[in-house]
């Protein structure tokens, strides 16, 4: 049980660590509080708070390399300005994806606050350009009226490949008016300049995962 609450990322020795701490540990207050920490319910109040939390990788690192062949030995249905996408019925054919949707069904349901539905499940490819097109514009996917998206990265991305970026807090009131209109695509210049302090970009290797608020400015 230990090991199930312990965070991800933590090695063998924090663990332990954890587990001589249970047993010491006698205020329920204080076991609750730590519990809820390093549990599951840490990972809701991020996406909460900032919009986004990474979570726990999908796929383990030996997979990864099948599932890049696979999906590039799909054909592309569709081109959104430099981004090249998969048809979906490939997507959900793809060995382990069916598996991993179901992995994050409860942090999803405890996200939405009700049982979750699938809406989409997508691949794609984004390729170099020295254009703001597609996907690659700041914008909110208005969905529903509440969603959450679950990203996969399949190559290692940094800043320099492609990384995707979510604007801290956007999907949250209490910003100017004006970046609430609509999709917001034609303020992308001003979208730039006014939240470039709270731009955060997502750099991580090949399987880096993290769950997403696009209703928040991405």
């Amino acid at each position: 049980m230990m090991d199930f609450l312990t965070p991800p990322g933590w090695d063998g020795s924090q663990s332990r660590l954890l587990w001589a701490i249970n047993k010491v540990m006698n205020s329920p207050y204080e076991r609750l509080e730590l519990a809820e920490y390093i549990g599951p319910h840490r990972k809701i109040r991020e996406i909460t708070g900032t919009g986004f939390a990474v979570l726990p990788d999908a796929f383990p690192p030996e997979s990864v390399a099948g599932l890049r062949d696979y999906f590039s030995s799909r054909p592309v249905v569709a081109v959104d300005g430099c981004t090249n996408h998969i048809q979906p019925i490939d997507v959900l054919k793809c060995d382990g994806v069916i598996e991993a949707i179901c992995k994050y069904q409860l942090f999803a349901k405890d996200c939405l606050g009700c049982e979750p539905v699938l809406a989409a499940a997508a691949a794609f490819w984004t390729m170099a350009s020295g254009e703001q097109t597609g996907l690659n514009v700041w914008h909110r996917d208005r969905d529903d009226f509440r969603s959450v998206k679950v990203f996969i990265y399949l190559t290692p991305v940094n800043a320099k490949t492609g990384a995707h970026q979510f604007i801290k807090g956007t999907h949250l009131p209490g910003f100017p008016g004006q970046f609430y209109e609509g999709n917001c695509r034609s303020r992308a210049g001003e979208i730039q300049a006014y939240f470039k302090d709270m731009i955060h970009t997502f750099e991580g290797p090949a399987g880096f995962t993290w769950a997403e608020h696009t209703y928040g400015l991405h």
